[in-house]
């Protein structure tokens, strides 16, 4: 899997090109994780809407249902859900290697998926901690 662009909430690409035109990105892929509510959501529509085929990543599955259904009835693009629940150990892992099987490039990686947890640092327990650090890096 070879990813050219890295965003978290905001687009931002990681190399030093010149941005590619609209037009250059038909038939290329985002993948969004955190896709099935909220900001994941709407990126994901905003990049459906500039010709990105999605691969759509989150651990709410109706949500993924729907967001597949609404944006294929809306656009000429494809959209892949992976339920999966990355705070999970080796979650990431398992996602590369799905992309990785299915030879998707990837050109824009919306980094978006996120927990938080309430309350003082040392009073979290180690397998939260975890499971937190295992979804945010």
């Amino acid at each position: 899997m070879t990813v050219r662009k890295y965003c978290c909430y905001i687009l931002t690409k990681s190399d030093q090109q010149e941005p590619l035109p609209l037009n250059d990105h038909i038939r290329k892929y985002a993948l969004v994780t955190g896709a099935s509510s909220g900001l994941g959501w709407y990126l994901s529509v905003e990049l459906v809407k500039k010709d990105y085929n999605l691969i759509a990543v989150s651990n709410q599955p109706a949500g993924l249902e729907e967001l597949k259904k609404k944006l294929e009835q809306s656009y000429p693009v494809s959209v892949v859900t992976l339920n999966m629940d990355l705070a999970e150990d080796k979650a990431a892992k398992s996602l590369f290697d799905y992309c990785e099987e299915h030879s998707f490039q990837i050109d824009i990686l919306v980094n978006n998926a996120g927990m938080l947890v309430y309350g003082d640092v040392l009073t979290v327990e180690y397998s939260r901690a975890k499971s937190i650090l295992n979804l945010h890096m």
